[in-house]
């Protein structure tokens, strides 16, 4: 019984465990969403600066037509911008994309945390509730094996009692 208890012991230890490592994964999960936050910030940031660029080279484009003599100048100018803005707008959609996928596998992730949760949660008290039926099943087990130890030490008395009477009788003959 006290072996059967250990085990029992042992296995709420080990779900305990389970649950302190899925809280620390929730946790990590949590800061990992936190950070996918600050970069959806930065990426709006940077979606705000590209916006400005675009601004900028719309305001180049009206000093082109205004100013003839810095044209071919202005020209290289927009078309570096162009550039710019290109790989900006590359790296953004590139950015938004793994952003993307990165909340799906959070999402997964935390749907697969919930399951593992509510799993360890009934776990808990499958055995919470079956504990006192196992306490009680052990105790009846005791109970019979000494109420059948009991009833063969009232044989063995009753022979043992035969047995001196049987040598009384015969001490007394004798």
């Amino acid at each position: 019984m006290e072996h059967m208890l250990q085990q029992i012991l042992q296995e709420i230890k080990s779900v305990k465990t389970d649950v302190l490592s899925l809280h620390q994964d929730n946790q990590s999960l949590k800061n990992g969403m936190q950070e996918l936050n600050q970069n959806q910030i930065l990426l709006a940031e940077r979606q705000s600066k590209l916006e400005k660029n675009q601004l900028q080279f719309e305001q180049n484009q009206t000093d082109l037509q205004k100013n003839q003599l810095r044209m071919e100048e202005n020209q290289v100018r927009l078309a570096q911008n162009q550039i710019q803005l290109t790989e900006s707008q590359s790296r953004l959609e590139q950015s938004q994309s793994r952003l993307e996928e990165n909340q799906v596998r959070l999402e997964q992730n935390q749907v697969q945390t919930n399951i593992k949760i509510s799993d360890i949660h009934t776990a808990v008290v499958r055995l919470e509730n079956d504990q006192p039926k196992d306490i009680v099943a052990l105790l009846e087990t005791f109970d019979d094996y000494f109420c059948e130890k009991d009833s063969e030490l009232a044989i063995l008395n009753h022979r043992i009692f035969r047995v001196e009477s049987k040598l009384e009788r015969m001490s007394m003959r004798a």
